[in-house]
């Protein structure tokens, strides 16, 4: 019995150092994954950053874009405003010497005004544009 007691504590003591390498190699490879997890990681972080980078960049674009399109309506707008505000007047001028007034009157004098000036700031916006 006492040699089967000695055999068994030779076994155990044999067995011990392969568990204990076996669990060193085990945790060896699992440090391994986790540097490998760690590099990834840091990876698609730096992967983030250039894509959050990127869609501010277009996010900006896309403002500037939108200022401009709002800009061109407006223009384009100012434009119709001028032309039907001319195109008032001057039929309100015509009507206005087909009643027999004289291009001397205040009120055709005003109209020639407010005609001359409107051209001339129409001609802006259209060049302008």
């Amino acid at each position: 019995m006492k040699s089967y007691l000695v055999a068994s504590l030779v076994l155990a003591s044999l067995s011990l150092p392969v568990a204990a390498q076996d669990k060193t190699d085990e945790l060896s490879a699992l440090r391994e994954e986790v540097s490998a997890m760690r590099a990834e990681m840091m990876s698609l972080n730096s992967k983030l950053a250039d894509m959050q980078s990127l869609l501010k960049d277009m996010n900006g674009t896309i403002l500037k874009m939108r200022a401009a399109a709002l800009e061109a309506e407006a223009a384009t707008a100012n434009a119709k405003d001028c032309e039907t505000r001319l195109g008032d007047l001057k039929s309100k001028q015509d009507k206005l010497l087909s009643l027999g007034y004289r291009p001397e009157h205040p009120d055709l004098r005003n109209i020639a005004a407010v005609i001359k000036q409107l051209e001339a700031t129409c001609g802006e916006a259209g060049t302008a544009q």
